[in-house]
């Protein structure tokens, strides 16, 4: 089998090898809605542990969950401010 035609230009060789890069990194999975409501619960009830003290919590509390999948849903939910968590979109 014939090696693939060179490229006139080599910056669309490294645009395209890029460009396949990015396509091959998936966004990690979110939690079900059911799952994305306990987390926002148990945010409201520890507002003072860190990220990684509420991923750990959560998974430890819920074992089907991957701990990838907890960040992404805290990142959509909830935002730090002042040291302490914050609901998106509430008051």
């Amino acid at each position: 089998m014939a090696p693939p035609p060179a490229p006139a230009d080599a910056f669309q060789a490294l645009t395209a090898s890029a460009a396949a890069a990015a396509a091959s990194k998936k966004a990690p999975a979110t939690l079900t809605p059911e799952l994305q409501e306990k987390l926002k619960v148990m945010v409201m009830a520890n507002p003072l542990l860190s990220r990684v003290g509420t991923i750990e919590l959560f998974s430890s509390q819920h074992d089907g969950c991957s701990k990838a999948a907890i960040k992404a849903t805290l990142e959509l939910v909830a935002e730090k401010v002042a040291k302490s968590w914050k609901l998106k979109g509430a008051a």
